[in-house]
């Protein structure tokens, strides 16, 4: 009877141990995810400034090789201009 008591008890103490271990781990990964998503936006924030998606869209508009426009009268002339900011 003594010795069924202190297995349970043993048991008991090991899923204890257990527990915080699994709950430490948890803790750990849920810390690393956070640091890594709070570096992510902060290299977006530096990455993504204004010159940059201004660059990137007039890159991306330039692949079009169907530009059909006359100056700033057109709809692709128009945003260009607003995009670059050019007079």
């Amino acid at each position: 009877m003594e010795k069924d008591l202190l297995k349970k008890s043993a048991d008991k103490n090991i899923s204890v141990l257990n527990n915080h271990i699994h709950k430490s781990r948890e803790e750990t990964l849920a810390r690393v995810q956070a640091y890594k998503k709070e570096k992510e936006a902060e290299a977006n924030v530096e990455l993504y400034s204004e010159e940059f998606v201004k660059f990137q869209t007039a890159r991306a508009l330039s692949k079009n090789t169907n530009f059909y426009f006359s100056g700033e009268s057109s709809a692709l002339g128009s945003l260009l201009k607003d995009l670059l900011g050019k007079a």
